[in-house]
């Protein structure tokens, strides 16, 4: 259990100016040295001591590696493939594997008690992370924490602030509950200093689902502080806020009318072009060109008019959705066996688990799973199936 406390809780913390990538990097080292040394100890375990019945993985998770597993064996780059993208080494079959191993230990190793204990170390692990972007906001103008890129802290923020609204919800002693709330507060308030779109459309989802699908969320009085200090955040950062958002929504290709950034124009051209590049053969359409092969395949599909945008120089190594990047890199068949895992989680899962899901699948329409969130989900797996509490 020490092993599993050390991994949640360290990998989000993690980065080293040692390497080329600070962040994305070692997160991934660590994973792969804790994951491997967990699934070690497990199957040693197993083999000296026996155990209960092996726990089976559910069909479409299994579904889902094979599919992953075949893509890779068809790779127009196998190597990239097998490990991932040099700079994160993250979305290769290796790391797929890694955290199929974590996912597999944690359903015969996990009961309700432990399950608890991560849960815990899970919302723990968000008290760091926020204090550390909050005091960024004194250097930069959008945090990022320890995570590396703002997108990628709301990303992790928002899949796990439901949960921590249900340990403040749940706890029967003042001192535990006001630490959560503390907590609680200070991600709200590292959340919205990221100023990502992604992230808080995301948070906003998620909450609504929440609202209306849970009788336990409603106004109480030791709400008032969090709502009224995370009013007045908003108050004091919304034009910045709404530049942001103003240009997400323009796709002129005459720089001069860009405030910030053009995101919306960059994303139009990754999303026509990875839909070209994803029906261009019946094979890339069934399997995609392989795990993290997109930034080799996507230049031959570039569309012109992102030689119109901030990032007309750019190698674009994403397609900025992670359900284009899994049709493009993994074809149709993994996009239908990941939206199935989702599916059955979602409805086997309790509110609170299910609303920082659907917070994180609304991100990823922007964006792309992390080191830190890739762990998360494949624990949520485990935590949905497991479920007990409504």
């Amino acid at each position: 259990m020490a092993l599993f406390i050390g991994l949640v809780f360290l990998t989000p913390l993690i980065f080293s100016g040692a390497t080329a990538e600070m962040y994305e990097f070692p997160k991934m080292t660590f994973v792969y040295t804790m994951g491997s040394t967990i699934v070690a100890v497990w199957l040693v375990s197993r083999l000296l001591w026996g155990g209960k019945k092996l726990v089976l993985p559910r069909p479409e998770v299994l579904g889902f590696v094979l599919v992953i597993m075949l893509s890779v064996a068809f790779s127009s780059h196998l190597y990239t493939s097998l490990w991932g993208y040099y700079s994160r080494f993250n979305g290769g079959l290796m790391s797929l594997t890694v955290f199929f191993g974590i996912y597999m230990v944690g359903l015969n190793f996990f009961d309700q008690k432990r399950l608890e204990v991560i849960k815990d170390i899970l919302c723990l692990g968000l008290l760091p992370v926020s204090l550390y972007g909050i005091f960024q906001i004194l250097k930069y103008d959008r945090v990022f924490s320890t995570l590396g890129q703002p997108n990628w802290l709301a990303a992790y923020t928002i899949f796990l602030l439901p949960l921590l609204l249900n340990r403040i919800l749940s706890s029967q002693e003042e001192l535990k509950r006001n630490f959560w709330l503390a907590t609680f507060l200070l991600s709200l308030i590292c959340l919205w200093f990221t100023h990502s779109l992604s992230g808080l459309a995301g948070f906003l989802v998620g909450m609504l689902y929440l609202v209306f699908s849970s009788k336990k969320v409603m106004f109480k009085k030791w709400m008032i502080p969090p709502v009224v200090v995370l009013g007045l955040v908003i108050f004091f950062n919304y034009s910045y806020f709404k530049a942001r958002m103003m240009d997400a929504l323009v796709f002129s290709q005459d720089p001069g009318s860009y405030r910030v950034s053009d995101p919306g124009l960059i994303r139009m051209g990754l999303w026509k072009g990875s839909l070209r590049m994803a029906v261009s053969s019946p094979k890339n359409f069934l399997l995609g060109t392989g795990p993290e092969t997109f930034p080799y395949e996507y230049p031959f599909f570039r569309e012109d008019i992102i030689n119109y945008s901030s990032e007309w120089d750019f190698i674009l190594n994403k397609p900025h959705n992670y359900y284009l990047e899994l049709l493009v890199e993994s074809g149709v068949l993994s996009l239908f066996f990941y939206l199935l895992v989702v599916g059955k989680a979602l409805k086997k899962g309790n509110v609170f688990l299910n609303a920082g899901l659907i917070g994180f699948l609304v991100s990823n329409i922007f964006g792309w799973p992390t080191v830190a969130t890739s762990l998360i989900f494949w624990l949520w797996l485990v935590l949905a199936r497991k479920s007990t509490s409504p």
